[in-house]
Parts: structure tokens; sequence; C-alpha cells
């Protein structure tokens, strides 16, 4: 099972809010797929030492203008040094004089490229995200894939376009999405034991899964730790939401359905379910990190149910898809799954928020 976070121009949200998603998803779910910041940043360190200086440097540049620290003023300059240098690389002719601002200037560029780089790994261990990097990879059974979601739709082929790639991450039924809390000051929601025909219109139906310390001063060998310990019970419960989601996608999310949806998912989960969070408190680093923070660091998972429709209300609410590629995901949905069709997603509360 696969979970999919997307958090590009999540402007609502804290960067640190989506490394907590990371955290939790990772140490729970077989594989997690994420884009936007801050996992650009993951995706940009991965990729550093695997292309060309030139793309290299360019990938820099677009991350520094993302960096207020760095200021607009310094990535121009940094980017029309660069320029220069490449002019006088490409010049058939040089002079003394060229050389000696081409030796110059490669020294700089190779300095430029070793302090960008440095700079980009102390960013990631100051987002609590340096345990993730030999997580990284499609291949090699790596559980942590990283990828860059277009700004724009310019340009892309149709299959790696901003909304065919958010259309596909939410119609894919062996994958979950997973939101911050922050659907909650938005959406209506109701707690899955309370979801029947009789209540009054919500936009989705919540149950509480389990509880995690928060796990930032972890390392990789402890993340794999953990993750084996999880895989017999969080691994099995959330190939039972991959069935479930399955056959919810034939009902329509609405309160005449809610005692089949409700019946359906206690019928899928209700074997597994209770062993999810026993499973955490017997992991004794996790549980000698729940006695020290007592609840007052962790995070909080949630499984909800709602309709594609409300899946695309919360992206546009959220921010995280513009109303011009909203136009674009309802007519790519609409070939594939009717929009008032039930889905299953994960979200995640963390305290302190």
């Amino acid at each position: 099972m696969e979970i999919n976070i997307i958090s590009h121009d999540y402007s609502k949200i804290k960067h640190e809010h989506n490394v907590y998603m990371v955290w939790a998803a990772l140490l729970s779910i077989e594989r997690v797929n994420c884009c936007g910041l801050p996992m650009d940043l993951l995706y940009i360190v991965d990729a550093y030492d695997k292309v060309n200086e030139e793309t290299r440097f360019q990938m820099m540049a677009n991350w520094l203008k993302n960096d207020t620290a760095a200021g607009e003023k310094g990535v121009n300059n940094n980017a029309a040094t660069y320029k220069i240098i490449k002019q006088l690389r490409n010049k058939k002719h040089k002079n003394k004089t060229d050389i000696i601002n081409l030796v110059k200037g490669e020294k700089l560029i190779k300095g430029m490229c070793e302090i960008y780089k440095n700079d980009l790994l102390q960013k990631c261990d100051e987002w609590k995200m340096s345990a993730f990097l030999p997580l990284l990879g499609y291949e090699n059974s790596k559980p942590l894939y990283v990828f860059p979601l277009p700004d724009s739709d310019e340009g892309q082929k149709r299959q790696n376009t901003r909304f065919n790639i958010i259309s596909r991450t939410i119609t894919e039924t062996d994958t979950l999405i997973m939101f911050d809390n922050m659907i909650t000051d938005y959406f209506k929601s109701i707690e899955i034991e309370n979801a029947n025909d009789t209540v009054t219109k919500i936009d989705f139906i919540s149950d509480y899964l389990y509880q995690l310390p928060f796990t930032f001063d972890l390392g990789t060998e402890h993340i794999y730790m953990i993750r084996n310990q999880m895989s017999g019970t969080q691994w099995k419960y959330f190939s039972v939401l991959e069935k479930l989601n399955k056959e919810l996608v034939e009902i329509n999310f609405a309160k005449e359905n809610f005692n089949i949806i409700t019946e359906k998912y206690t019928t899928h989960t209700s074997a597994v379910k209770p062993l999810l969070q026993k499973t955490i408190d017997d992991i004794e680093i996790l549980s000698e990190l729940s006695d020290a923070q007592k609840d007052n660091f962790s995070y909080k998972v949630y499984a909800g149910i709602t309709s594609f429709e409300n899946i695309i209300k919360m992206y546009r609410a959220l921010e995280m898809i513009t109303q011009e590629h909203e136009l674009y995901i309802r007519e790519d949905l609409s070939q594939k799954v009717s929009l008032n069709h039930s889905t299953v997603f994960l979200y995640l509360k963390s305290f302190p928020d």
C-alpha cells in the first residue's frame, strides 16, 4: 500500500507540518510518495550529484528563489556569474585574460556548488529530514519517493502535468492521500460510530487509528527497525483499506448510504484495527519516547471516508490547487469515476500544532 502526500503551494500550513506527515507515514506505511516544500529539498539533495553541473546550478538557483534568507539579489548575482563563465568556456579564441578569468571562475563555481550542497544538508538537518536521505529512491525497495510538482502545465507532457498528477493520486485505489489536520478547520466530520442516515450534511466520516510520539531524533536505522516491527499490523491494515477502496468506489457518499459505508469499513478493518496501537506501544524505542514526551508531542493518525467531489474541494480550500487546476481535475476525474462516489483518505493531527 502507498500513501501520497502532496503539499505543493500549501500556503495554509507550516513546512514542519508536512515533515510531520512524512515521519508518521514512513514509520507505518509501506511506501510514501510526496512532493512540494519541503520535499523539494530532498529531491534536490538526492539528485545533486547525479546531474551535470549546469542542471545542478539551475536546481540550486530555483531552490534559492524559494529561500528568503538567500535573497533575490544573491540568486541573480550567482546566475549572472555562471552565465559569464559558461560563455568563457564556449569562447573559441581565448586570450590570456579570458583564461585567467575562466580558471578563477571554474574555482568559484566549484566552491559555490560545494557551499550550496552543504547549505542543503544543513537545511535538511534543520527541518528534521536528514534521516530520510538514505531512504530515498524509486527502485531497490526504498520506501520514500519524492518528485517535483510542476508550477505550470505549459510545456509538460500530459502524464506529467500538474493537474494530471493530482488527479492520479485521487483516483488510484491502491494508494491513499494523507492530509494535515487543517482539513478539520474547513470541513465538517463525524466519527464513524455516529455516522448514519439520520445525520445532517457532513463532509467526511472520521475514524481515529493510532498515536505516535514525535520521532525527530531518530536515525535512519531506527526508521527501518520500526517499519519492520510495524509491517505485520500497520501494513496489513492499509492493505485492508485498499480492498475497501475498491468497494467504496461504487457507492455514493450520501447519508442514505452511511450505514452501508460504515458496515463495509467495520467488516474490513475490525480484525486488525485493535492491534495498531498495541504494536506501537510494544516497540521499545517508541514507548520510551512516549513516556518522555507524555503525549505533549505526538502524531495522531485518522482514516477518513468522503467523496471524490469533497477531495477536490479540500485541495481547493487548502490552496493546493488553483481554480484552473480544479476545472482540469474535474474534467479528468469525470472520465474515470463518479465524483459523488466514496473513497478513503488519511489525515494527521500533530500536537503541538
